[in-house]
């Protein structure tokens, strides 16, 4: 009798075990590996993700827990006008952000700043920022009429160069380049193939001078309606940046070392390691940034760096 009892007991365990099974099966527990709350993550990343969509102009993080300093967020790549005067650059959560005081080092959100940047180019005129959304859709943002906001373009790029009255606009999509000009609505054609794949553009201020770099990093000049390898260039090239009249440029390869150019002759260049530098039109002063994302400042003479800084700490502070 005990047996045929136990016998049954059993029975009805194996029955709940097997419907627990299938349960689990059915409708698995939002735990992942080594018992990680995924559910849990997500509304954080969620709560994150609203503070960083926020106009408010500073992440308000202290490591320490305390009072003290508010930490923001730290800029990733940078653009530099002809005068230096409009200073503009993407922080790490791809918003864009304008250098207010060079003094204290202090990036702030521009008003309106409805979108999310993954690289800006800003015309030698100081008045129109382009920017490249997360999106590929093209921006333009106007230092003259503010309240505007961000404005939707026409056409998908991957990366934008500008000329200084934004007469003319080239700019990278999916390994092509592109050609839009103002007198024609932006309305953008495909320039001739190089037989490589390019990833990087960049045309002087006057508009008269066109560079390129393929995705193997090779440099290449537009000359005669051609693309033209400059084999005299540093190879494995990443980024170049050019003065208005295409006379003095700046490099940096895929190692982060620098290297500048004037008049064709290139040089390595004594100076902090950087992933992205830009030259004002004018000029006299080069930026970089490395791949913690710092910045680097440095003045230019005769076409060579002097006095390289070190930036702060590249992150925007403001006191409570």
């Amino acid at each position: 009798m005990a047996s045929g009892k136990l016998y049954l007991l059993a029975l009805v365990f194996l029955a709940a075990a097997d419907k627990s099974a299938t349960t689990n099966a059915l409708n698995p527990p939002a735990f992942g590996l080594r018992g990680v709350n995924h559910e849990k993550d997500a509304r954080e990343d969620s709560s994150v993700e609203s503070k960083t969509d926020s106009d408010d102009d500073s992440l308000k993080v202290n490591p320490s827990g305390g009072g003290g300093v508010i930490i923001g967020t730290r800029i990733s790549m940078v653009s530099l006008d002809y005068y230096g005067k409009q200073t503009w650059g993407v922080d790490d959560c791809n918003r864009a952000r304008y250098l207010k005081d060079r003094d204290t080092q202090n990036w702030k959100q521009p008003p309106k700043n409805n979108g999310r940047m993954t690289t800006l180019h800003t015309a030698g005129n100081g008045i129109g920022i382009w920017g490249v959304g997360t999106d590929n859709k093209i921006y333009r943002y106007a230092t003259n009429k503010k309240e505007d906001g961000w404005i939707r373009q026409n056409g998908n790029l991957n990366q934008i160069s500008v000329t200084y009255g934004e007469e003319t606009l080239y700019g990278i999509w999916k390994g092509n380049i592109y050609v839009a000009n103002k007198n024609d609505d932006y309305n953008w054609n495909k320039m001739s193939s190089t037989y490589n794949t390019m990833d990087y553009v960049e045309v002087s201020g006057d508009g008269r001078k066109v560079y390129a770099i393929s995705e193997d990093g090779r440099f290449f000049k537009r000359n005669n309606g051609n693309w033209i390898w400059q084999m005299d260039a540093p190879q494995n090239m990443k980024q170049v940046s050019t003065d208005h009249y295409g006379k003095i440029l700046y490099a940096v390869d895929e190692d982060e070392n620098l290297f500048s150019c004037d008049n064709s002759v290139w040089r390595r260049e004594d100076g902090p390691e950087l992933k992205h530098v830009s030259v004002e039109g004018g000029a006299k002063e080069v930026m970089g940034v490395n791949y913690k994302n710092d910045v680097y400042a440095a003045r230019v003479v005769n076409g060579r760096t002097v006095e390289w800084k070190f930036i702060m700490n590249a992150t925007h502070t403001d006191e409570i």
